[in-house]
């Protein structure tokens, strides 16, 4: 019985004072934002190119079916600087060299923070000038 809790314990410390390698956790890309060194390791292309590249879900369409079994194709809407500017398409006239980040709000955050409205989400592009 000893020998096992010494062991666990053991094991605990070992693995408690392992060294996070370089270009560890604190590197890896957050799954809801896009920073500007990410951005900034890319050539310069629209935000739509970039969030293709980097995160590819955020625009990913949701298909809700209706009553009489129409089905409504939901995207996320696109937020520059805080103020709506519509669907997708507005991306691909922000070049990756204006943005600061961009953000994805999921639909229950996008609700919490904007009302409702937006069953897909929120795409948020914060532009240098914008800050």
């Amino acid at each position: 019985m000893r020998t096992s809790l010494f062991c666990l314990l053991l094991l605990v410390l070992v693995g408690a004072c392992q060294s996070v390698p370089e270009g560890g956790s604190a590197d890896r890309a957050q799954p809801t934002l896009i920073t500007q060194a990410e951005l900034d390791d890319l050539p310069v292309i629209t935000a739509r190119q970039a969030i293709e590249r980097l995160r590819p879900r955020w625009l990913r369409a949701r298909i809700s079916t209706l009553r009489s079994g129409a089905g409504i194709r939901h995207t996320a809407t696109v937020f520059v600087d805080g103020m709506p500017r519509g669907g997708l398409d507005t991306l691909e006239g922000i070049q990756s060299k204006d943005i600061a980040e961009i953000r994805f709000l999921s639909a229950s955050d996008a609700t919490t923070r904007y009302g409702t409205g937006y069953p897909r989400g929120i795409i948020e592009v914060s532009t240098r000038r914008g800050l």
